[in-house]
């Protein structure tokens, strides 16, 4: 189950001021991108199912919030919370907040009560997924499979008083930080920037911004040309958020051509160790869903760059989720030495190109990322 090609990009270490201002004044004063900004009780409800469900790895993001949750008005929330884990992330390879987030989409989500109400009555949700990019058979049985458990974790955290809890968190975090936020961004022409390497119009020219409280360490894709980031996050993260997502997915891959091109890497020893070893918590636990976020990752990577608010590629790579992304470094380096970073054009024709002439074969693959990252920071995932 690939998280019914749940999008996700982990969050960037703040950058300190100085480079913030930079960026912007190095942003488009005519951006052309149009940007909205708000926040979703709804969508953090679904993201706070991570820490409910008494995961590990959201328990050391939210210390003082899993307190919290610990009280006993949370205890039946936790209970569903906790199976709904084990079916989306134990045994499906999901991730919990990505794949819940991504379903509901297709409904209201100013509220829990709004997401509970589509929770029991689903035929919208359905509707809007069948008509989206992101649908996908496995994922919407897989969601019929565990509805029941979303119902009663949702019934049982509006029970325990979770709005009132999200509203104090949000209240304090959001004062203000909202119209900021907005003024910095509109510096910025996100989308042209994509556009560019992509080959053609994304989103109509709109990005919306849905900050939430639960979301971290994740940037999540979701239907409709939106993406849900931290409220915590300095504007230099949501920029770089937004340089990413949008670009989800960056090659059409039910074309024969790039399904073959894809289906390369499953030859890679070193893709395959990738897959194989990294922490199944950060997403892409697929050959497939490895080789999407590496592309998009190098393709932000030169939008951001050209924006400048990027991270050295090297340092990012070295650290981001583990160090897993090395294929991103290679398809970085390459697009630089093909000068198609300078270029533009469409990267799914060059990626295809790239592939079929031996440009990213497992040496070249190996040789490129060596040259990004550095020599230990592709030995990690070779076998001793």
């Amino acid at each position: 189950m690939t998280s019914a090609r749940a999008l996700l990009c982990a969050a960037v270490t703040p950058c300190l001021m100085t480079i913030l201002l930079a960026a912007l004044s190095f942003g488009n004063a005519q951006a052309s991108t149009d940007w909205k900004t708000r926040t979703s009780e709804g969508f953090d409800a679904l993201c706070a199912l991570n820490l409910l469900s008494g995961d590990p790895y959201y328990l050391e993001k939210y210390p003082k919030e899993s307190a919290s949750f610990e009280a006993p008005r949370y205890a039946a929330a936790r209970r569903a919370a906790h199976r709904l884990k084990t079916a989306i992330k134990d045994e499906g390879g999901g991730i919990v907040s990505a794949f819940l987030t991504l379903i509901f989409s297709g409904g209201p989500d100013q509220s829990l009560e709004a997401v509970l109400a589509s929770a029991r009555a689903p035929a919208g949700l359905e509707a809007s997924f069948r008509a989206s990019s992101f649908w996908d058979d496995d994922s919407w049985k897989l969601f019929q499979q565990v509805r029941p458990d979303v119902i009663e974790a949702l019934d049982a955290m509006r029970d325990a008083g979770f709005s009132a809890d999200w509203k104090a968190l949000m209240g304090r975090a959001a004062s203000g930080g909202l119209d900021s936020l907005r003024a910095d961004l509109a510096r910025f022409d996100v989308l042209g920037e994509q556009s560019r390497l992509i080959g053609h119009e994304l989103q109509q020219g709109r990005i919306e911004v849905i900050l939430l409280h639960f979301s971290r360490p994740h940037g999540i894709r979701i239907q409709g040309g939106r993406f849900l980031t931290n409220i915590g996050y300095p504007a230099s993260v949501v920029l770089r958020n937004a340089a990413h997502e949008p670009l989800h997915p960056p090659y059409n891959a039910s074309d024969p051509r790039l399904a073959k091109a894809v289906a390369e890497f499953s030859n890679d020893a070193l893709i395959a160790r990738i897959v194989r070893d990294h922490d199944p918590s950060f997403g892409y636990n697929t050959v497939g869903g490895v080789v999407e976020e590496d592309a998009v990752q190098a393709l932000e990577q030169v939008v951001s760059e050209r924006l400048g608010i990027a991270k050295p590629a090297g340092d990012r790579w070295r650290d981001g989720d583990g160090g897993m992304h090395v294929l991103a470094a290679a398809i970085y380096d390459l697009m630089k030495e093909s000068r198609f970073a300078e270029k533009g054009g469409r990267f799914e024709t060059w990626f295809i190109e790239m592939v079929d002439t031996g440009r990213l074969s497992p040496r070249e693959v190996e040789r490129r990322a060596r040259k990004v990252v550095g020599d230990a920071a592709v030995n990690r995932w070779q076998a001793p």
